[in-house]
């Protein structure tokens, strides 16, 4: 009798332990497990699709406050600011630019979108810390972004928060006449030039304005073409523009202007 109630000890001793066991092992796979599920989250090269969704039906939706109210519950989920501002914003604005192209969503309800997605970009940006690149001077690198048509503003923009939060001087101009641009770069010094070509119509002004550019200043930093025009193809827009270099890759055209080389983007 007494062996069998030792015996039932030692049973409910293993017992209890082989529990615990279980317990710590399913404690500790649920920690592995959200980890894993947070760095998917914050590593620039994936998305979380019903992220994406609600984000999309918010910027596109009946009420202006529900993008703020989807970043604030991506935020407490453990998503990072800079994964909203450099992939699910530009990632919602290409499909709404998809549905615009594909007739499902119309001219206003893209531009209706698109400013909620740029006041959010604003709003969840403005606190990002920077890691500071310089150029061969020792001096803060500074980046002159361009657009000729002040309408098509989002890209450029989650361009220039991007490289603002990695530490770069970024100033931008929209729609300035030809003269205005030519002050700027007078007055101001630039250590790279972006030009963005938000449509195939943009092509003639952005040429009109490098030539001026050219005419005008005489040590020109280096100028570089991206956007949606360029990724589309089908023109010598070199050959066209007179840039020095004609890429949608931000890790090109940095490097080009011998500037950091940690950054890939699709302005």
């Amino acid at each position: 009798m007494t062996g069998q109630v030792g015996k039932s000890r030692v049973d409910a001793a293993w017992l209890a332990e082989l529990s615990f066991d279980r317990m710590a092992v399913q404690a500790i796979a649920e920690v592995v497990r959200r980890r894993h599920d947070m760095t998917a989250r914050n590593d620039p090269g994936t998305t979380d699709e019903i992220a994406i969704e609600r984000l999309f039906t918010a910027a596109t939706g009946d009420d202006p406050l529900s993008c703020g109210a989807v970043a604030r519950d991506l935020l407490s989920a453990g998503v990072l600011p800079i994964q909203i501002c450099e992939v699910y914003i530009p990632e919602v604005a290409r499909r709404m630019g998809d549905g615009w192209k594909d007739d499902t969503m119309s001219f206003s309800a893209v531009t209706i979108g698109a400013a909620r997605l740029q006041y959010l970009l604003r709003e969840v940006g403005q606190n990002e810390g920077d890691d500071r690149r310089w150029n061969n001077d020792g001096e803060q690198a500074s980046v002159l972004l361009l657009a000729r048509q002040s309408d098509h503003t989002l890209r450029i923009m989650v361009l220039a928060g991007k490289l603002r939060r990695r530490g770069y001087s970024v100033r931008v101009s929209l729609g300035d006449s030809v003269e205005a641009v030519i002050e700027t770069i007078r007055t101001h010094r630039f250590d790279a030039i972006f030009l963005s070509a938000g449509t195939d119509e943009s092509i003639p002004a952005l040429a009109d304005l490098v030539a001026g550019i050219r005419d005008a200043v005489a040590a020109l930093p280096p100028v570089v073409l991206g956007g949606i025009a360029v990724d589309r193809g089908g023109q010598d827009v070199r050959g066209l523009t007179g840039v020095d270099l004609v890429t949608s890759d931000i890790d090109a055209a940095l490097q080009h202007c011998g500037l950091n080389r940690s950054i890939r983007a699709i302005i």
